[in-house]
């Protein structure tokens, strides 16, 4: 690899790691970006679709889960761990990915910076970890309603599609989000379960 794979630091003032990257993976990433019609070639539309869906899923999601919380108040427990935890998840990544600057598809010019983002890197993505946390960790609540964890999966995979359509992340940013953040999220239903 040469130093021609290596993504400059975006931000100086923070501590960071270098992080270099192969050259086929951004092949397949830009690829990916592409076939999902973002970019230049995003219709008005659509990217109007992707921002609201990027910027607000997470008060749906929180309404459908507190929702959950009225009708059985036995998950309690579950669902408001769950919404605490998801953000001390999302606090720690966001100081992970502060230090590990890769680039976002908007700051590569690949397409405008629909969301308003700043410049800390990408990857993982911040949202996606949260989402598979809450995928994870609700998969094994007791008596959550099957439509409900359906409901905030869908969400999950809305909010990646449109994190990445808006030109915030790459496909790999918000996959490994999701995984990663599943984990984390089954880890803490094991650890629930045993309480």
């Amino acid at each position: 690899m040469d130093s021609s794979d290596s993504v400059d630091v975006v931000d100086a003032s923070l501590p960071v790691t270098t992080v270099a990257f192969s050259s086929t993976w951004q092949y397949w990433d830009r690829q990916v970006f592409a076939l999902l019609g973002a970019g230049p070639s995003a219709t008005a539309w659509s990217v109007s679709v992707a921002k609201a869906i990027a910027k607000w899923s997470w008060v749906l999601m929180t309404l459908l889960l507190l929702g959950q919380l009225m009708m059985q108040m036995s998950l309690w427990g579950w669902v408001l761990g769950a919404l605490l935890l998801s953000g001390v998840v999302q606090w720690v990544v966001k100081r992970i990915t502060r230090r590990w600057p890769v680039p976002r598809p908007f700051a590569m010019g690949l397409c405008p910076n629909h969301l308003q983002h700043g410049p800390r890197g990408g990857f993982p993505s911040a949202h996606a970890i949260v989402m598979g946390f809450l995928v994870g960790m609700l998969a094994y609540a007791p008596l959550l309603l099957p439509q409900v964890w359906w409901s905030v999966l869908v969400l999950s995979v809305a909010t990646a599609w449109a994190r990445v359509y808006a030109g915030a992340h790459f496909v790999s940013d918000v996959v490994v989000g999701l995984c990663l953040g599943g984990l984390l999220g089954w880890g803490a239903s094991q650890l629930f379960l045993l309480a």
